[in-house]
């Protein structure tokens, strides 16, 4: 079976709009993952071909389709501060935070155009330093152009 291509400049669909390829090329969100680190189950996903959950609150996705290259690209990640999707706020955590990062934070890894590792913390407080911890709802957005 011969592989074709399709050209076209805009996309339009029935009821949602129109919108520009070249944004889906090089200005749309290229990567998404919605990880739930307590149930271990990635929850919702796009472009991502993989995770790994490397140890405790430590994480990296690997692409289904690569970036252009192992530095042009940007991420951004948020979590929720809670084991139970928000019902409850993760006990002594209460300045749970999220550190998005190109290498892995404790377990380096050379830039890569084909991942992007995340993790998910919670700040020190009054009697404890903070440290990394799973939580259920960990999300990992990146911005770049495919190769």
């Amino acid at each position: 079976m011969a592989l074709g291509k399709i050209k076209a400049d805009t996309l339009e669909h029935s009821t949602a709009g129109a919108l520009d390829t070249q944004f889906v090329v090089s200005g749309g969100t290229l990567h998404y993952v919605n990880y739930d680190a307590i149930s271990q189950a990635t929850d919702d996903s796009l472009n991502q071909s993989s995770l790994t959950d490397v140890s405790t609150g430590e994480y990296y996705s690997t692409f289904t389709n690569a970036m252009d290259s192992a530095t042009n690209k940007a991420h951004w990640a948020s979590c929720l501060n809670s084991t139970d999707n928000g019902a409850n706020d993760r006990s002594g955590a209460i300045r749970a935070g999220v550190h998005a990062c190109i290498g892995m934070n404790d377990n380096h890894r050379a830039l890569s155009a084909s991942e992007v590792s995340f993790a998910s913390y919670f700040g020190s407080f009054g009697s404890g330093d903070g440290a990394l911890d799973d939580l259920s709802m960990v999300c990992c957005m990146t911005k770049g152009t495919l190769a």
